[in-house]
């Protein structure tokens, strides 16, 4: 390939990017039960919002929302997305643990998203 035809992809890795490897070198993440079906590399609302609290010396108010930011910021979701962040026993994923997304998204964590006018400008060096 040509060298002008590559482009060169860099980035500076986002505050909830790296929060997001710190909670998968946590042991919260794990195969759940409930109702009688399994729920696959998950963790509970409520168990990220201690571990929060411990780990970062935040409130519980502060660390519901860290969890809200990481929901709405799309680095994860509700099992079956019936609810916002909660502190509750409720399922929630990190979007690179679920099957259902494209195979790329593995990488999701480890930059800030871009917005699509911003991220085409990048892309045409405008």
């Amino acid at each position: 390939l040509d060298d002008d035809y590559c482009l060169e992809f860099s980035c500076e890795l986002d505050e909830y990017a790296s929060l997001v490897r710190e909670i998968r070198e946590s042991n919260l993440i794990a195969d759940r039960l409930y109702h009688l079906r399994q729920y696959k590399q998950c963790f509970v609302g409520r168990e990220l919002v201690t571990w929060l609290c411990e780990h970062k010396d935040i409130s519980r108010k502060e660390a519901v929302n860290v969890g809200e930011k990481l929901i709405t910021r799309k680095f994860g979701h509700h099992v079956t997305n019936d609810h916002r962040f909660k502190d509750d026993y409720l399922f929630y994923r990190l979007l690179e643990d679920d099957k259902t997304n494209a195979l790329n998204m593995k990488y999701s964590s480890e930059c800030e998203p871009q917005a699509a006018p911003e991220l085409a400008e990048s892309l045409h060096g405008e």
